[in-house]
């Protein structure tokens, strides 16, 4: 999906949360400065981001969040808001913008990386075989299964994974922020070892 995002982004500092793209994440707004922010972002373009805190630290600028598309927003009493946002495409934060009550980021879109077909199949197979022994009998198992096979995204396709697994949060984040697949693939494998 192409899509002309604007020059600086709007961004909701969530450490510990991560969206993935095609994901919907429900989210709850209540601090005043996110209210502002919601207010701008429904009458601007109505994208938005998800990052952690290392967007105030320097030497951690450039580091990775995602994009995501306003998709739902249900005002409340007092000025809350309940919404959901559709991840869009991950992105690099290059440089915060601090004029407004809320951060916003210059951001670089990063395209999903791609392999040949046949190292594609390899690695989707190997993700599979990983998974599904974790998942209980349940009938959405199958459902999530189905939903695997599908994905053409293997970098998508390793996050998904990753939260199926529910590991700790600070090595979702690392294999969420690392794009180089085979990198990201010695990460998921690791969290299989003893």
């Amino acid at each position: 999906m192409n899509i002309d995002y604007p020059k600086h982004v709007p961004m909701m500092v969530l450490p510990g949360v991560l969206l993935l793209p095609h994901q919907l994440l429900p989210l709850h707004i209540f601090e005043d400065k996110y209210k502002t922010m919601i207010e701008d972002v429904i009458h601007g373009d109505r994208i938005f981001g998800i990052c952690d805190d290392s967007i105030y630290s320097p030497i951690h600028r450039n580091s990775i969040a995602s994009v995501g598309l306003l998709h739902l927003c249900e005002k409340q009493e007092k000025g809350t808001s309940n919404l959901m946002l559709l991840g869009l495409q991950k992105v690099h934060m290059l440089h915060l913008n601090e004029e407004k009550a809320y951060p916003r980021v210059e951001i670089n879109p990063i395209e999903p990386p791609s392999l040949d077909k046949r190292q594609t199949d390899v690695i989707h197979e190997h993700i599979l075989e990983r998974i599904e022994p974790l998942l209980p009998d349940h009938p959405k198992a199958t459902e999530v299964i189905e939903t695997m096979q599908q994905m053409q995204n293997l970098d998508l396709l390793i996050d998904y994974a990753t939260q199926l697994i529910q590991t700790h949060p600070t090595l979702q984040k690392k294999i969420f922020q690392t794009i180089e697949i085979k990198e990201k693939m010695a990460l998921f494998d690791d969290l299989f070892s003893d």
